[in-house]
């Protein structure tokens, strides 16, 4: 089910919003503190701007040094909001090398990332003996090796098609390294420059340019035609693949359908990423297994009365608890929502952190869910879903009471009590939904001093 662009007190519509950046100075698009990158840049600039915090979602998160073209993000901004003037307006908020190209108004429906059905990037590389045009250096790899096009276009076909491509992927825990590689071409220019087009459905952390670097080393005779086919056997990354350096790399464009199809598509791609109930693997010794979620990971839990989330979709149920995160946010608030449900998937309490709004430091999300539900005569049978891993006071809750599971949405904002809960008997899912991280991730940077208190930091 896809987020509704208005929020609960209204005023809001979705947005998508066309990028371009020289990824040169940037530490990749993800907000990190302390670091410069473009999605902290951007949303500083749009919350200032707007004079509203701003959360966006995007299609492509471009490592440190990756430089787009055709980058596009989707935020929920003011309706009425006059998109010529936030484009231009935009051109004087922000940085030389970061532009807004296009702000257009789109259905609710429009989700830049799980609506997407394909990513473009170009990788350029001079093979002159003068090496890159100085007015390109910045966007295309010198190489000074020979490079065997014929080569190179035999081994890319081997490539084509669906396959697991871990080997040529960065790991990150519990994502899916199984990618449909749509198109793999190499054209040579007129001023000796060579450029590779890669599309696929989406792509793996570094998955463009290890193919690049693999493909490389068979255009100088360093391997053979056969060998980058041959490592898509392998389950981990092969540490024989040379990566790529960031600068040639260019995210060009995302296709998405008509607008009539996004809601389909983006439900689509996250059953993908979320396998469903009848795939988990059995039970073992009576015991809740630990199972791995291929856009998060599960942890191992053993309650005395097993409570399985997979019986509901846990997106679904995420997004009940995304929606109280937002309008948390919409009310000034720091935006983490939760919601408790029955073993079924039935909403029992639904709430957001109300610690501001009221002036109540023990208002946290899930304390509202957990008070909304009402009185229950057994929790064992429950699942409490937090938008972010829970602090200790909250982790204290879900012990005390007997809650038999927890879902996450993300924990690389802040990590909580859930490995604690997990080691004690809770069923604990941590989804890892980019939604949750950038939603923290644009509060965090537009309100520090507000997280800082929440989390108790002087």
């Amino acid at each position: 089910m896809t987020e509704p662009a208005v929020p609960v007190d209204g005023g809001l519509g979705r947005f998508r919003l066309d990028i371009a950046y020289d990824g040169t100075d940037f530490s990749g698009w993800a907000a990190q503190p302390g670091r410069r990158t473009v999605a902290g840049v951007l949303t500083e600039a749009l919350s200032r701007v707007l004079r509203m915090p701003v959360v966006l979602t995007v299609a492509g998160r471009t490592d440190a040094g990756v430089h787009a073209t055709g980058q596009v993000a989707s935020a929920d901004l003011p309706a009425d909001l006059d998109t010529t003037w936030a484009v231009r307006r935009l051109a004087g908020a922000l940085p030389v090398d970061v532009r807004v190209t296009a702000v257009t108004a789109v259905p609710a429906a429009f989700d830049a990332r799980f609506a997407a059905l394909r990513r473009h990037y170009r990788y350029r590389i001079s093979i002159a003996p003068w090496g890159a045009d100085p007015l390109r250096v910045r966007d295309t790899l010198a190489w000074p090796h020979p490079l065997d096009l014929e080569a190179v276009a035999a081994a890319s076909a081997g490539l084509l098609g669906e396959h697991d491509f871990a080997a040529f992927c960065r790991k990150r825990e519990g994502a899916t390294t199984v990618r449909a590689l749509q198109r793999l071409d190499w054209v040579r220019t007129a001023d000796g420059v060579v450029e590779a087009t890669v599309s696929a459905d989406a792509f793996c952390h570094s998955m463009v340019r290890s193919l690049v670097g693999a493909l490389l080393d068979v255009g100088r005779g360093r391997r053979t035609v056969e060998w980058p086919a041959m490592l898509l056997g392998r389950h981990e990354r092969a540490a024989e693949v040379a990566v790529a350096p960031a600068h040639g790399l260019t995210l060009t464009g995302v296709d998405y359908p008509p607008d009539a199809e996004l809601a389909a598509r983006a439900a689509l791609t996250r059953r993908i990423r979320v396998p469903s109930a009848q795939h988990s693997p059995p039970t073992v010794s009576g015991k809740p297994p630990c199972r791995r979620l291929t856009s998060g990971k599960w942890l191992s839990g053993h309650s005395s009365a097993t409570v399985n989330p997979m019986n509901g979709n846990p997106t679904a149920l995420l997004d009940v608890a995304l929606a109280e995160a937002r309008a948390g946010l919409a009310e000034g608030g720091i935006p983490i929502g939760a919601a408790l449900f029955t073993a079924d998937g039935v909403l029992l309490g639904r709430g957001h952190n109300r610690r501001v709004q009221d002036g109540d430091p023990s208002m946290h999300a899930e304390t509202a869910a957990f008070r909304a539900a009402g009185r229950q005569r057994d929790y064992r049978h429950t699942i409490m879903v937090t938008t972010l891993s829970p602090c200790w006071y909250c982790s204290g809750l879900v012990r005390q009471f007997g809650i038999g599971a927890l879902i996450v949405g993300e924990s690389r904002t802040f990590t909580g009590g859930h490995d604690w809960l997990a080691e004690h008997g809770v069923a604990v899912t941590v989804l890892d939904d980019d939604r949750c991280v950038a939603l923290m991730q644009g509060f965090i940077a537009a309100r520090p001093e507000l997280w800082h208190e929440d989390i108790g930091v002087p």
